[in-house]
C-alpha cells in the first residue's frame, strides 16, 4: 500500500511539461439503488494503452473531486498530472457533494442534524464506481487515493466490501 501511495507522489511531484494537451475527460454517472446517481470523471492520456493502470481519487468531506483533483489550471490538476504519466485516472463525487445526488434532507436546516453522508454511504459509493471501472476497462484491480475523510471512506469500503477491495 505505501508503495503505491510513494509512487502516486513521486509522480505527482514530478515537473509537468505545461497544461496537458493530450488529456481527454469524459464525465460519466454511476447509477445506485434509491435513484442515488454517482458522478465520475475519466481522465485519460489521448494514447494512453489500454491496459494502464486504473486509479480512483476520493475527495474529503468538503470539496468536491473536481476541486480536489482537477482543476482546468495549468500545473494545478493532479488527475491530469498522473494521466500523462500512463495511469487511467477516475475522479469521483460521492453522495451529497459536487455533481452527485444531494439527499432531500440537504435542503432543510442543518441545526440538530447528524451527518448526512454516512461512511458506510460513502463506502458504497467508492465500491459503485470500482465496480464501474472495471468494468469499463476490463481490469481486475483499481487503486484507491483517498485525500483527507476521502481516506476513510476508502478505508471503510474495504473493510465494509472485502470482495471488492482493491491495492
Amino acid at each position: 500500500m505505501l508503495r503505491y501511495l510513494w509512487i502516486i507522489l513521486v509522480l505527482a511531484a514530478s515537473p509537468a511539461n505545461a497544461v496537458p494537451a493530450n488529456v481527454v475527460r469524459q464525465d460519466f454517472f454511476v447509477s445506485e439503488e434509491n435513484g442515488i446517481r454517482i458522478y465520475v470523471r475519466q481522465v485519460m492520456a489521448k494514447q494512453a494503452p489500454r491496459d494502464a493502470p486504473a486509479l480512483l481519487l476520493i475527495h474529503g468531506a468538503r470539496v468536491p473531486g473536481i476541486a480536489s483533483f482537477d482543476l482546468d489550471v495549468p500545473g494545478e490538476s493532479l488527475a491530469a498530472d498522473l494521466a500523462t504519466r500512463g495511469l487511467a485516472v477516475y475522479v469521483m463525487d460521492v453522495r451529497g457533494h459536487g455533481a452527485s445526488t444531494r439527499p432531500k434532507e440537504m435542503q432543510e436546516p442543518a441545526a440538530g442534524r447528524a451527518a448526512l453522508v454516512r461512511s458506510n454511504e460513502a463506502a458504497r459509493d467508492i465500491g459503485s464506481v470500482v465496480d464501474r471501472i472495471r468494468a469499463r476497462r476490463r481490469v481486475r484491480k483499481v487503486g484507491l487515493f483517498g485525500w483527507a475523510t476521502g481516506g476513510k471512506w476508502r478505508d471503510t469500503m474495504r473493510v465494509c466490501f472485502p470482495i471488492r477491495s482493491t491495492l
